[in-house]
């Protein structure tokens, strides 16, 4: 498939995946100087989120930089011990108040749109709890943390 803009044409295939800079290179001159400007406008934020393990490849870990990682290793681990209390919690929480809810209520004879007392606070008012709950969760509780994170062996790798 041909692509043309600016009176240069490029050959995309659709088998073969071409970069954005090799797409540019084959389009006008004033292209490139503009994708050359994005690229490096983009390059300081791709740096900040390549991964260690992309960092391990291209060059040896220092020791400070193993040890770092090792040190945000660690420290996640106990961000994500800290968030699974306190989601233990928000579950206990939502837990004695669906079951305070009957417990209250069950002997009562008003009712809140033909459905008992104690159904409407327990069932209904119990999802719109753990629906604030679960809000209050992720706006104060719950942190961002990495997903890919190195592995020992990539830290380490073994010397041939």
């Amino acid at each position: 498939m041909e692509h043309t803009k600016g009176g240069a044409t490029a050959d995309v295939s659709a088998q073969g995946s071409v970069s954005a800079q090799e797409a540019v290179s084959a389009a006008a001159p004033e292209a490139q100087s503009v994708a050359s400007e994005q690229t490096s406008v983009l390059e300081p934020h791709a740096a900040e989120s390549a991964s260690l393990l992309e960092v391990a490849t291209e060059r040896p870990l220092s020791a400070d930089e193993v040890a770092r990682e090792q040190q945000q290793y660690a420290a996640q681990f106990v961000q994500l011990d800290r968030e699974a209390w306190y989601t233990l919690g928000a579950a206990l929480l939502t837990t004695v108040l669906f079951w305070a809810a009957i417990a209250l209520t069950h002997d009562s004879l008003i009712t809140v749109g033909y459905l008992p007392l104690w159904f409407a606070l327990s069932c209904l008012g119990g999802y719109v709890f753990s629906v604030v709950i679960v809000v209050a969760l992720v706006k104060w509780c719950l942190k961002p943390c990495r997903l890919k994170v190195a592995s020992y062996q990539e830290l380490h790798p073994k010397e041939d």
